[in-house]
């Protein structure tokens, strides 16, 4: 754990990326985001730092508000799992999620797709059991279907790699105000007005189609002429009555 005053995180996020001070202190920039509004620490608009780093107009630096109490002074910091990992996993991470943030996402964002402490929210849970049991069909793919199940359609070593998906695809929307609801046709992600149906169905690899021997024959039987016919279409030329 670190334990830092206010006024220090605040002078850091104002000096760096939030990326970058949240990678020094093994959390993602959505925690340090959301601690940073706990304190009342104001923090760099979305974009600030490719605005400021290409010459544009930016949001001058705030004053550090004044509070009443002293309860907000400290602020401890858990870092989690990628606090433990070598320093050029963490940059590499970091260095993702900066060139997810070029691409107009915001840090909350990037940091949904790279984070690899996103846990499985539970309301997957019941998509998990349901392709869990499910039976492969023809194609040898699973399916799962019903109240706040997602739909899904996947192979059975799939099942592990659609659940992450998913995950980082709701920590994601989370980031633009969608949230998970459970509908009769499935899992939606809805905010007040909206509501989103989606599904996953994964697709057979196509393969060039290796021919039986029994294609193979039909094919040279069609293409066989009779050599007299053969002979004779060569020979024979219309009459010309006199």
């Amino acid at each position: 754990m670190h334990i830092i005053s206010r006024e220090e995180l605040y002078e850091q996020v104002w000096a760096r990326p939030m990326t970058k001070v949240a990678a020094d202190y093994g959390v993602t920039s959505t925690a340090l985001k959301k601690t940073c509004d706990r304190h009342k620490i104001p923090t760099p608009d979305r974009g600030y730092w490719a605005k400021l780093e290409h010459g544009k107009p930016v949001r001058k630096k705030p004053p550090l508000p004044t509070l009443t109490g002293t309860k907000l002074d400290q602020v401890h910091i858990n870092g989690g799992t990628s606090e433990r990992q070598s320093e050029e996993v963490r940059n590499a991470a970091t260095e993702v999620r900066e060139r997810l943030q070029s691409m107009n996402l915001d840090a909350a964002a990037a940091a949904a797709l790279t984070d690899p402490d996103v846990k499985e929210p539970s309301i997957l849970s019941a998509t998990r059991r349901a392709i869990s049991k499910g039976r492969p069909d023809t194609q040898g793919f699973k399916s799962s279907q019903g109240r706040g199940i997602v739909p899904l359609k996947i192979a059975p070593n799939s099942i592990d790699r659609a659940l992450q998906l998913l995950t980082r695809l709701f920590a994601l929307a989370e980031t633009e105000g969608y949230r998970p609801k459970i509908s009769d046709a499935g899992l939606d992600l809805a905010t007040e007005d909206v509501a989103i149906a989606f599904g996953v169905e994964e697709r057979p690899r196509k393969t060039p189609h290796e021919p039986t021997a029994a294609e193979l024959k039909r094919k040279d039987d069609n293409l066989l002429i009779p050599l007299d016919v053969a002979h004779l279409s060569g020979m024979i030329s219309p009459t010309v009555p006199i």
